[in-house]
């Protein structure tokens, strides 16, 4: 298994407010950058693009209250993984920050791990700029 993390960043938000966010898939396209194309959603679900990579359909597996959402793909994926966004409190603001667990294979592993990383810290970093206005 590879895991693939965005290092965490602090958001002047309660975990509260950060989970209410997240805990809706309409409110992921906010968080994507400029390569992501054909973005389709609910609030328990998103479908979108990554031009020249692949096509994703994800849906909120599972939540820890104010403190998890997890996200799996359904459909056809190229490789079997989860997105946590993890929520810690920090004294009524939240640390937050995205790890990607895959089961991937080397070459995919090589090719890949560092595309996906910066994928990561690109979105918590909008989230951030988003929750901190």
């Amino acid at each position: 298994m590879t895991t693939i993390e965005s290092g965490q960043e602090q958001i002047n938000k309660a975990p509260s407010e950060v989970y209410s966010f997240l805990a809706d898939c309409n409110n992921h396209q906010k968080l994507m950058p400029e390569q992501v194309e054909k973005w389709q959603s609910t609030d328990t679900t998103c479908q979108f693009t990554i031009k020249g990579t692949a096509d994703l359909s994800l849906r909120i597996k599972e939540t820890q209250e104010n403190e998890a959402i997890i996200l799996e793909p359904y459909q056809k994926i190229p490789f079997p993984f989860t997105l946590a966004w993890k929520i810690a409190n920090e004294g009524g603001s939240s640390k937050v920050e995205a790890v990607l667990e895959a089961d991937m294979n080397m070459f995919i592993k090589m090719v890949a791990a560092k595309p996906l990383e910066n994928f990561l810290k690109h979105q918590v970093g909008q989230l951030k700029a988003i929750m901190n206005g």
